[in-house]
């Protein structure tokens, strides 16, 4: 007598597993069925470098099966792997449409002539044929560089003056080039009291900064000019070699040693 309830309850439990189990391959095999197509990819966001083709590509490869079984998570890593796309949203929405929403990079400088540098200081690899400074720092850098970059763009715009390329050396000296030719040394120390006073006397209409390739901030309460820079190019394969934009920097290394 006392069998029957312990035999009761594995009765019971083998029926109710068994219908789960059947429950389960018949939503399975609903949900698979050709009756729940993928009618429409939506793509939204403002593109202006992933183009037609690529979407129509990945859409292809990476859409298979009906409106369940296609993997969202295929279909994203697709579309993260397109040199321009940034953040990825994938998600269903019922009856038949998959809805993709990208967001691309915004390229505000060169890095080293090897990558390009978004708004968020990420680095990021794509073709771009676009105006842009260049950026010549350290690995891991980028976000400290960006924001040095945007204080002294704010800072010289109202003059007319745009950057052509910003370098941080190892011991954290700054240099720039601006758009009129000059080269700027700021050094380490009161980069922003050393900007001011940069734009100070931009605005005063100092006859020898006319024509001044070099001027150097690094000094107490002045400045002092030169008639040819430290780097009188600045291209990426000089740099890399040791040669102008380098030159600049360890010039300026040495020169740290009574001016920071």
């Amino acid at each position: 007598m006392s069998d029957k309830p312990a035999a009761l309850r594995l009765a019971n439990a083998l029926y109710a597993a068994t219908f789960a189990a059947c429950a389960y391959a018949a939503v399975v095999w609903v949900v698979r069925l050709p009756v729940f197509p993928v009618r429409e990819v939506v793509v939204r966001g403002q593109l202006r470098h992933v183009t037609r083709a690529q979407v129509a590509y990945l859409v292809a490869q990476r859409v298979k099966g009906n409106f369940f079984t296609t993997s969202l998570a295929q279909l994203r890593s697709g579309f993260e792997d397109l040199p321009w796309v940034a953040d990825v949203g994938v998600r269903r929405h019922w009856p038949g449409e998959i809805d993709v929403t990208l967001k691309e990079h915004q390229a505000v400088a060169r890095w080293d002539d090897t990558a390009l540098l978004d708004e968020r200081g990420r680095l990021f690899y794509a073709a771009c044929d676009a105006p842009l400074p260049r950026f010549f720092g350290q690995e891991g850098m980028e976000a400290t560089m960006l924001a040095r970059y945007d204080v002294f763009r704010r800072a010289l715009t109202p003059l007319g003056l745009t950057i052509r390329w910003l370098a941080l050396s190892p011991r954290q000296a700054w240099r720039i080039r601006l758009s009129s030719g000059t080269v700027v040394a700021f050094g380490r120390e009161r980069v922003d009291a050393r900007m001011r006073r940069l734009v100070a006397v931009l605005r005063s209409g100092l006859p020898a900064l006319a024509t001044a390739q070099y001027v150097d901030m690094r000094y107490g309460d002045g400045f002092a000019v030169g008639a040819v820079p430290p780097a009188a190019e600045d291209t990426a394969s000089s740099a890399a070699a040791g040669g102008p934009v380098a030159s600049a920097v360890q010039g300026e290394r040495k020169g740290e040693r009574r001016r920071t």
